[in-house]
């Protein structure tokens, strides 16, 4: 992940976006970052703004540099000659789609608000149809990495997810990485011992597949944990976060092919479900 494009908005969220941003410059070699602000518009009520913003300068020179400042304040250990300052009309949803796309961004970082003010964007409509990977970053976040849960579906997309997971654990010292496979098991077993059978033979077919996908991964000696959990559609997005926090992850990693999600674990419903339940933990979604 080399070019990296971040929205900010002005608000409480923007503490915790930059810190957090400068965490990951840390951990990634990165080329370029665009900061990113949109506004409705560049030339309504100028006089009238200049006028309560105590400044002549145009309207977008001057958020250009109240984003400089919010960057030099929250994080100073990023390298502004990496840096651009964008200024754009529109929605929010639509600019950083157009923006990511026009600047060839690998990597999209997003606040994921839940009692902060602002509406902020529409996570999983965003999530779904954006160009390049998503990091979502909750109102309040350790930056740190000392635990990372990948779910998996030994698809080749997530075996992109579970390299991502490696690649990152590998530049954080007495790092952990968990791999999450969860498997269904029918309904209308009748008796507890043919649901344990089921069980132990969804788990054996689990395993094997985990050992094989580990074969196509470089994980540079770093150990990767299996987790093997029994599930079902409707409940899988709260398994996986439910497993998150008990193994108290610090970044959950799930992976997708283009645009839409692979299985029907990761689809539509399961990214809404987990991102309106999941306001503790980032959520870095791999796209190809």
């Amino acid at each position: 992940m080399k070019r990296i494009i971040i929205g900010l908005d002005f608000t409480e969220m923007d503490e915790m976006l930059l810190s957090y941003t400068e965490f990951w410059t840390q951990l990634l070699n990165i080329e370029k970052i665009y900061f990113l602000h949109i506004t409705d518009s560049l030339t309504a009520d100028i006089k009238v703004r200049q006028q309560v913003w105590n400044t002549n300068k145009p309207i977008d020179e001057f958020l250009q540099d109240k984003m400089k400042e919010q960057v030099r304040r929250f994080a100073p250990q990023i390298d502004l000659q990496k840096v651009e300052f964008l200024v754009v009309e529109g929605t929010p949803y639509q600019q950083i789609h157009h923006w990511a796309v026009a600047k060839e961004a690998d990597l999209i970082i997003a606040g994921r608000k839940y009692s902060l003010k602002g509406s902020g964007l529409l996570p999983q409509k965003f999530i779904m149809n954006a160009p390049c990977s998503v990091l979502l970053v909750p109102e309040t976040v350790a930056t740190h990495l000392d635990t990372v849960l990948v779910s998996t579906d030994f698809s080749e997309y997530s075996q992109l997810a579970l390299q991502a997971g490696v690649d990152l654990v590998r530049k954080t010292p007495f790092s952990s990485l968990y791999c999450l496979h969860i498997f269904d098991v029918e309904e209308g077993i009748t008796t507890d011992e043919t649901y344990s059978e089921l069980v132990a033979q969804k788990r054996q077919t689990a395993e094997i597949a985990f050992d094989k996908s580990m074969m196509e991964v470089e994980t540079y000696g770093h150990k990767v944990t299996p987790l093997f959990v029994p599930s079902n559609d409707e409940l899988a997005f709260q398994c996986l976060y439910q497993n998150a926090k008990d193994i108290e992850a610090s970044l959950i990693i799930v992976g997708t092919k283009g645009r839409s999600f692979l299985t029907r674990f990761f689809d539509e419903s399961f990214t809404k479900q987990l991102v309106e339940t999941n306001n503790k933990i980032p959520l870095l979604v791999v796209k190809s």
